[in-house]
């Protein structure tokens, strides 16, 4: 064969194959590749799963709370309220999530918070001083704003409301500020807060002036681990109550003292499995309290300066 018709054969496979190629990338839609058909159906499945997990992660727009404590006594801010008889104080909270935000934002979490908390009690302030048992019922609404990855701002409004008429309402505003250090210590954060609150009408203290009340807690919590499926943990709450202003004045007059109290918590939580469940486990709290009384709340309580409480809460979310 000479070198032309060489040449020729080659140009003809050359135009054969470039014809082949072309017509498989035009190949009809008609008959799709069984793979690519595949691919396609498992792309959706992914994505649509992707968009249930999002949904289940995301907050709930409306959430809550509920729950009741049994306590052996009663102490508000200090300020002595019952010491005899059972006493309990059940609640419910109800929040409304307004604005969840992405990770990175300056201000996220932006939450509405309302609930009623009750103190029911059977001793002398209660029924059986000739009343109902229905001594106290907090009624309030609040707003919260998360700033940043550690800090949370709060404002609330609080009406302090006596059912069976043994003292007179209460109205309140107050002004929180609260740090989470959960990831900046190990094993223990202590997640320190501060209330500031202004008495609008009427006074906790019964006293001749409304007041300004402060409040530094600390709450430290120690996971201890699970057993049986019960997941326990330590809490050591610590919070100290002052007077900013004629928030704990002397019952006869006499001016006003700053101190109100100190409370120094031991609580051990565990989880409860086989009750009924609103959305999440149900808790059970039981602790010991041991607070000391400023000179104010020390007259009021017939001149004792300390006072050791039993605490059981039984509560849980949804």
């Amino acid at each position: 064969m000479g070198m032309s018709a060489l040449l020729q054969a080659s140009r003809s496979w050359c135009a054969a194959l470039v014809l082949v190629v072309t017509a498989l990338a035009q190949e009809p839609e008609s008959t799709p590749d069984p793979l690519r058909a595949m691919q396609r159906e498992l792309d959706a499945a992914r994505a649509e799963l992707r968009a249930l997990r999002a949904a289940l992660e995301a907050p709930a727009i409306v959430h809550g709370a509920l729950g009741v404590t049994f306590t052996n006594e009663y102490l508000f801010r200090g300020i002595p309220q019952e010491d005899r008889g059972a006493i309990a104080q059940p609640w419910v909270e109800l929040g409304f999530r307004l604005h969840p935000g992405q990770p990175g934002d300056l201000m996220r979490n932006v939450e509405l918070t309302t609930g009623i908390w009750n103190s029911l009690h059977d001793g002398p302030t209660g029924s059986a001083g000739g009343g109902t048992a229905w001594y106290e019922a907090d009624v309030y609404a609040g707003l919260s704003v998360q700033l940043g990855d550690r800090w949370t701002v709060g404002a609330l409004y609080t009406v302090y409301h006596s059912p069976n008429g043994r003292f007179g309402t209460v109205e309140e505003v107050g002004g929180s500020l609260a740090f989470d250090d959960s990831e900046l210590w190990s094993p223990i954060a202590l997640q320190p807060s501060l209330l500031v609150a202004f008495e609008v009408d009427g006074q906790a203290d019964a006293g001749r002036h409304t007041g300004i009340y402060a409040e530094i807690a600390v709450e430290p919590r120690v996971a201890l681990g699970g057993v049986d499926g019960f997941e326990f943990e330590l809490l050591l709450p610590l919070k100290v109550g002052l007077s900013v202003r004629d928030y704990y004045e002397r019952p006869a007059g006499g001016g006003d003292k700053a101190f109100g109290y100190f409370d120094a918590g031991l609580v051990l939580a565990a989880t409860l499995s086989g009750l009924p469940d609103p959305g999440r486990p149900w808790t059970v709290e039981v602790g010991m309290h041991y607070l000391v009384l400023g000179d104010t709340n020390e007259t009021r309580n017939s001149g004792d300066d300390h006072e050791l409480l039993a605490t059981l809460t039984l509560g849980t979310t949804f």
